[in-house]
């Protein structure tokens, strides 16, 4: 920042006046955003729970011997569907016992009162029952939507090149169909090797989700020590712990 010296002549007071004024705008604008964030998150919290209302197309169950190896009995994937559906997001499923699902799992050790671990032993699958208790993997069939695109084939990595995009699009119907399901673009790809993703029609192994009721959030927190968010009802009871990005 370049500081300047101010004489007492008319122009530099009116320079002075102007500069203060920039000054204090700018601490009026970051008081705003500082107010705004907790309802940033909560939205950003609901717009994660709302999202799968557009991934229920009609689907059917994939035949058992389509998913063997994949999702049978206690699998990671299995995890990170439940955990999905319980509203503890492990963040993009791709079938792996990564940080994210620890994390994750963590979260809902603490908010069921159980050792956090971040290991699924008996005791968290027990109370994971209810949010368990469907395949991990169902059938979707891609809509004309979901290939209608527009698309934006390269996204530059610099938040100065993405704000000369005209639109922050996917990159392509891809990306897309991973976003809608929660999943990694490597295991959408895996679990449906040589199938077109950008053909209206085409029949998709994809992530089974479907979230479990809860109770109106009351307020967030921000948890440094686990790394993530979590969201509580009136009764400060731990209800939710969507995904987050730090900053």
């Amino acid at each position: 920042m370049v500081h300047r010296n101010f004489l007492p002549g008319g122009s530099g007071r009116k320079e002075q006046s102007r500069h203060a004024r920039v000054l204090q705008a700018q601490a009026d604008s970051a008081m705003d955003w500082s107010r705004r964030l907790p309802l940033l998150l909560c939205l950003s919290a609901a717009c994660t729970w709302v999202g799968v209302a557009d991934a229920r197309s009609p689907r059917r169950q994939p035949d058992a011997a389509q998913t063997e190896g994949v999702t049978g009995g206690h699998s990671n994937l299995a995890l990170q569907v439940a955990l999905d559906r319980a509203r503890f997001s492990p963040g993009p499923m791709d079938g792996n016992r990564g940080a994210n699902t620890s994390k994750a799992l963590k979260a809902f050790q603490r908010a069921q009162g159980l050792n956090e671990t971040g290991r699924p032993d008996a005791a968290v699958w027990k109370k994971l029952s209810a949010a368990a208790n469907e395949a991990p993997l169902v059938e979707y069939v891609i809509s004309d939507k979901d290939v209608a695109g527009p698309f934006e084939p390269k996204i530059p990595e610099s938040l100065e090149e993405k704000a000369k995009l005209e639109r922050l699009a996917y990159t392509g119907p891809e990306e897309l169909l991973a976003e809608k399901f929660h999943m990694d673009i490597a295991l959408l790809k895996r679990l449906n090797q040589g199938r077109r993703f950008d053909h209206a029609g085409t029949v998709l192994r994809v992530t089974n989700l479907g979230r479990l009721k809860a109770t109106k959030a009351a307020r967030i927190e921000v948890d440094k020590g686990i790394g993530g968010v979590f969201v509580f009802d009136r009764q400060d009871t731990i209800i939710a712990f969507p995904d987050y990005v730090q900053s």
